[in-house]
């Protein structure tokens, strides 16, 4: 993997304030805009899968400009000719699997889920919950599965030879976080 004596961070106590308060604030001001900005677009109307996908768009751009403002290490803001490959990787794992996946999924399980649907009066969901709850039920829904996926993929080997791509890279950037095996990949958007 990597030399990490190249790879040290500034501590936080020599940055300039700043930049610790930056630091401390990105993280949960991107996620307090893109919920606040999903709930504020869904309860306007919008399409939901536009509003996740502008809200992606919106975060990656993001990351990529607070990463060039306060990286870990200025090392990881050089290429290690790694672009090509994550280019790759988000293509199958976020473009390619998710759309094949879901017109499979759909069309063989589109008539037991109607069948199910029909023993709750039609849904499942609440839609006459206010959207703060829905929005909040969503993310545990949604996060549940893939956590337990993704600590069994650390703890048996069978499961980790295919996350263990995720953690194959010699630096981190925003798009490498997206680096991952097909398997993996499959795995985590089935349990979404």
């Amino acid at each position: 993997f990597m030399d990490t004596s190249t790879v040290r961070p500034t501590p936080l106590a020599q940055m300039p304030a700043w930049r610790r308060v930056f630091a401390w604030t990105i993280f949960p001001a991107n996620l307090l805009a893109a919920l606040g900005g999903g709930i504020f677009a869904i309860g306007a109307g919008w399409n939901p899968e536009w509003t996740v996908i502008a809200i992606s768009i919106a975060t990656a751009v993001l990351l990529a400009v607070a990463e060039g403002i306060q990286p870990h290490s200025r090392y990881w803001l050089k290429s290690q000719n790694d672009i090509a490959t994550d280019v790759l990787h988000v293509g199958l794992s976020t473009w390619l699997i998710p759309p094949t996946f879901e017109a499979v999924f759909r069309g063989l399980l589109l008539i037991p889920i109607i069948q199910l649907a029909n023993l709750h009066e039609g849904r499942f969901w609440p839609a006459e919950w206010p959207l703060a709850m829905q929005f909040a039920l969503a993310l545990v829904v949604g996060e549940f599965f893939q956590y337990w996926w993704h600590r069994l993929a650390h703890e048996h080997d069978v499961l980790w030879r295919f996350h263990a791509t995720h953690h194959s890279t010699k630096r981190l950037y925003w798009m490498n976080s997206m680096r991952f095996h097909p398997v993996d990949s499959l795995a985590q958007y089935t349990l979404e």
